[in-house]
């Protein structure tokens, strides 16, 4: 399952995949530490993707 930091631990009236069926989640380095650590403990493997901004082009301001 892809969810991003926004979507994990979240109720909402529809459930898409109920814990004991998922075998992978992948999220973003904002996702909550409690929620990645109770999905683990479930036994799911959780892939935390991290941001890394790409290199300015030659000449261009990187701030901005």
């Amino acid at each position: 399952m892809l969810a991003d930091h926004t979507k994990l631990g979240i109720d909402t009236m529809v459930q898409t995949v109920p814990v004991d069926r998922m075998a992978h989640v992948v999220t973003d380095e904002a996702a909550d530490l409690e929620v990645v650590q109770a999905l683990r403990a479930a036994g799911v493997a959780v892939h935390v993707a991290h941001y890394a901004p790409s290199p300015a082009p030659d000449g261009a301001d990187p701030t901005v």
